[in-house]
């Protein structure tokens, strides 16, 4: 609901958005606290079997739509410059803000504040023409970064640990093989 707040122009501290919830979602806010809504359980067995996709909104008012995809089975990323329930997906958004995008965010910001962007569809296409390529060289090079990284190992031996890019390229190395399957 915050983020709805943010999206329609609302400036609200979560707080505040809590405590109105708690007011006009009694029963929902209770289900929440007694764990009644309980998350899915479910294991990638290997590469290409669980895929999670999801679209970063945070460029979106100034013409940049950023829609990205994991692989549940290596954290293989892929993404393409263009759900808060999906952790996969949602850590990496976070990684993508602050190797990537706040610069951006900042920029187009300290251009809309000093006066010179508007949100009309002429300032976008502008931005669009002089940033796009910029942008999405530098997504290519995050998502590069990503699937270089070392997933450390967990307690739970339901999560995959090693380099993405290694566990989706040679699945055998882990047990496992790549579920691709033709359409």
């Amino acid at each position: 609901m915050y983020t709805k707040c943010r999206e329609c122009g609302l400036r609200v501290r979560k707080e505040d958005v809590r405590l109105a919830l708690k007011e006009l979602d009694r029963r929902g806010v209770a289900l929440r606290k007694a764990g009644r809504l309980r998350r899915r359980r479910y294991f990638s067995k290997g590469p290409n079997f669980i895929w999670h996709m999801d679209s970063y909104d945070k460029l979106k008012p100034y013409g940049f739509c950023i829609n990205g995809s994991i692989d549940d089975g290596t954290a293989d990323s892929y993404l393409e410059g263009a759900s808060t329930a999906n952790q996969r997906i949602e850590y990496w958004w976070n990684f993508l803000h602050s190797q990537c995008v706040e610069f951006w965010f900042s920029f187009f910001a300290d251009l809309r504040d000093n006066g010179f962007f508007d949100a009309g569809f002429l300032d976008k296409a502008i931005l669009q023409f002089c940033c796009m390529g910029l942008i999405q060289d530098e997504l290519d090079d995050t998502a590069q970064v990503w699937n270089a990284h070392t997933i450390r190992p967990s307690k739970n031996t339901n999560v995959p640990s090693g380099r993405p890019n290694v566990m989706y390229a040679l699945p055998q190395l882990y047990g496992t093989r790549d579920f691709l399957c033709s359409m």
